[in-house]
């Protein structure tokens, strides 16, 4: 679906192409940014112009341009192994996200890609981001997420038979138990869903 306009507009003057932008995000007027008219313009005042976004912004509904970059018609042609990661604070795993895509591509993607598929989920807003706030998740979450990405890439990327195959599909990073499991799949065995009424 369409992406966050705010996160995007926070995203774009970092990002424009294939290139990162080195950047004091703390110079930038953000609330100048968000009010900033036309909204197509917005990262201009963090001076940039930046087109991805430009093109965003022109596409306010889901048309046949949200269409093409939609995965959701497209895990039965994925027949190559993904890492999906992210972090309990991490935008991207809202509705449609990290472990929505991890079990979609375990349902649809073809078997031998599968069985390579990863997921991993902790404590941190990004992956290779710190823990939010001032909260001591304790020393379980502190994966070495580098070695465990570089792992998975030797094996599935550049055919080192280092044993990545064999690792757990899941792990997941608990808050409140602050303790890492590894699962054969997700949902994990024994999970009761429950709703909330806040």
């Amino acid at each position: 679906g369409a992406g966050s306009l705010a996160r995007n507009t926070l995203y774009a003057p970092l990002r424009d192409c294939r290139v990162m932008h080195e950047m004091d995000l703390d110079l930038v007027l953000w609330a100048d940014a968000f009010k900033h008219l036309p909204v197509v313009d917005a990262p201009s005042v963090a001076g940039r112009n930046v087109e991805w976004y430009r093109e965003l912004v022109r596409h306010p509904t889901r048309d046949g341009f949200w269409q093409g970059l939609s995965w959701e018609n497209s895990y039965e042609r994925w027949d190559f192994p993904v890492f999906n990661g992210g972090g309990w604070f991490d935008s991207f795993n809202a509705s449609g996200g990290t472990i929505d895509a991890f079990v979609k591509l375990r349902q649809r993607s073809n078997a031998q890609a599968r069985a390579g598929h990863r997921l991993i989920m902790g404590p941190w807003a990004h992956p290779f981001s710190r823990p939010p706030g001032q909260v001591d998740f304790g020393p379980a979450p502190q994966l070495d997420l580098r070695s465990i990405y570089l792992r998975w890439m030797d094996h599935y990327i550049q055919g080192k038979q280092n044993g990545a195959e064999n690792d757990a599909p899941v792990k997941v990073c608990t808050i409140g138990e602050n303790r890492c499991h590894d699962y054969a799949d997700w949902p994990p065995p024994g999970v009761s869903y429950q709703k909330f009424f806040l």
